[in-house]
């Protein structure tokens, strides 16, 4: 009997070494699957960071190309934006080259849609205003809606000419009858501020008003108003612009070109500009 329970406490002893062997065995896979897939998410993390990295270099890369001819900048719910019109062709070639010099030198795989910077064009968000230039002639045109329009508030214009190139301003039409208005400041004046027109008015914004900008009578630049809430500067001289916008809510600018900065992770995006 005494033989028989030594061999039945070695049987018990050898299966319980087993037992616990193999959940050992199981513990230790089970640590070391776990170690490879915290492994491969602070991999995939690092990866995250590098591309969101990158892209906002390159995202600041093309402010900084943009600012020497087109100066925008945000503070809650006003835009300013700052230029010499006509925009200089220079700013194009420069956002051209900068993204080749991306694409081909950047160790990652960059790519980026740039139309629409190139031209000048920009969105104001969350309203959806379109800011556009072109040879002579700036435009902000908002949406036709409440979310647009009509979280507009406010225009603040200065023209700034060449000593002696204007000398005189005057309304053509002023549109105030509508219960839905905006406030508007427009300044023309001369670079030594010999002459200094201001017009301060409250106006419809979904109506005409405009005022004409003269050298020796004859016009050299139109400031015009119209549905809905919209801004539009024509001009045949070099000046310079400073546009101040606000709405009723926080806003930022953006284009609606885009970067794309690929790698093991990817991040794709518009070009926010201020």
């Amino acid at each position: 009997m005494a033989e028989m329970t030594g061999h039945r406490r070695g049987i018990f002893f050898t299966l319980s070494m087993m037992l616990l062997g193999s959940a050992l065995l199981s513990f230790i896979f089970f640590l070391t699957e776990q170690s490879t897939k915290s492994s491969d998410t602070v991999t995939y993390l690092i990866e995250v960071d590098r591309a969101s990295d990158k892209y906002s270099e390159i995202e600041d890369g093309v402010a900084r190309i943009l600012s020497p001819s087109i100066n925008i900048s945000v503070q809650n719910s006003t835009v300013r934006i700052y230029e010499t019109l006509p925009i200089s062709a220079q700013m194009h070639d420069d956002l051209d080259r900068f993204a080749l010099f991306e694409a081909n030198y950047s160790g990652m795989n960059v790519s980026m849609d740039l139309t629409n910077a190139t031209k000048g064009g920009f969105v104001i968000r969350p309203s959806g205003a379109i800011v556009a230039n072109s040879a002579g002639d700036f435009r902000v045109t908002p949406q036709n809606g409440a979310a647009s329009s009509g979280t507009l508030a406010s225009y603040d214009v200065e023209l700034v000419f060449l000593p002696g190139a204007m000398d005189n301003a005057a309304w053509l039409a002023v549109s105030n009858a509508s219960g839905t208005t905006m406030s508007v400041h427009v300044r023309a004046r001369d670079a030594s501020y010999a002459v200094v027109k201001d017009f301060y008015k409250t106006i419809d914004k979904y109506n005409s008003s405009s005022i004409n900008i003269t050298k020796s009578g004859a016009t050299v630049a139109v400031v015009g108003f119209s549905s809905p809430a919209a801004l539009r500067v024509q001009c045949g001289e070099n000046i310079g612009l400073k546009a101040s916008i606000s709405f009723s809510n926080p806003a930022y600018v953006e284009t609606d070109d885009t970067i794309s900065v690929r790698s093991a992770a990817n991040r794709t995006g518009r070009v926010r500009i201020a």
